[in-house]
C-alpha cells in the first residue's frame, strides 16, 4: 500500500496488483488525498537528499491523515 500511495501521488491512475494485494491497497487509495501525497512527494523531491528513502515522509504522512498502510 504504501507504494501504491505513492505512485498515486506521482500521477499513476492505473496499478497492476496481485489479487491478495487489491483489498489493502483499495483502502489505502481510497482513504487518501492525492494531491496532498503529490505535494509531500514534491517537497521531499526538492529537498535534494541524496539517495535518501520516501518511506518515512510517506509512513509518517499516512499515521498522520488516518490513511490505512
Amino acid at each position: 500500500p504504501l507504494e501504491a500511495m505513492a505512485l498515486i501521488g506521482l500521477g499513476f491512475r492505473d496499478l497492476s496488483m496481485s489479487p491478495a494485494a487489491i483489498g489493502p491497497v483499495k483502502a489505502t487509495v481510497l482513504s487518501m488525498d492525492a494531491a496532498a501525497v503529490g505535494a509531500l512527494i514534491e517537497t521531499e523531491l526538492a529537498r535534494g537528499s541524496e539517495g535518501e528513502s520516501l518511506r518515512p515522509a510517506l509512513t509518517a504522512f499516512a499515521k498522520a491523515q488516518g490513511v490505512p498502510i
